[in-house]
């Protein structure tokens, strides 16, 4: 019975899905941009994994980081270019927003010189 639970719920979620339009709310730009002291003695490692960026149709996510007089800079960039996605769409819309989830979870480590 589990199994057929299982197949009667995907094809309720795939029903749902044919369906589906997005909505982003409207077109519009998200910036964001931290500094970070680096204390003296110490280098930060995993910088260049801080550099991202995706672009499709529908919007992009750019992100960067530079070290600029020991302060190390974060910036990062959502751009949604449209109101409304079709669910031919999602994957486009997943692919902008699993860029910004994975580079939240990059991390950069200190070391002491």
């Amino acid at each position: 019975i589990a199994t057929r639970l299982a197949v009667f719920a995907q094809f309720c979620f795939h029903s749902a899905i044919a369906f589906l339009v997005l909505s982003v709310g409207t077109p519009s730009v998200n910036k964001n941009t931290i500094g970070f002291f680096i204390p003296r003695g110490y280098t930060v490692q995993g910088l260049e994994n801080l550099n991202v960026s995706i672009k499709n149709v529908l919007g992009s996510y750019t992100a960067s980081a530079q070290i600029v007089n020991n302060v190390l800079y974060i910036s990062s960039t959502k751009i949604f270019e449209v109101c409304n996605a079709g669910k031919n769409d999602w994957d486009k819309i997943l692919e902008i927003y699993d860029a910004a989830y994975n580079f939240s979870q990059t991390k950069l480590v200190l070391k002491k010189i």
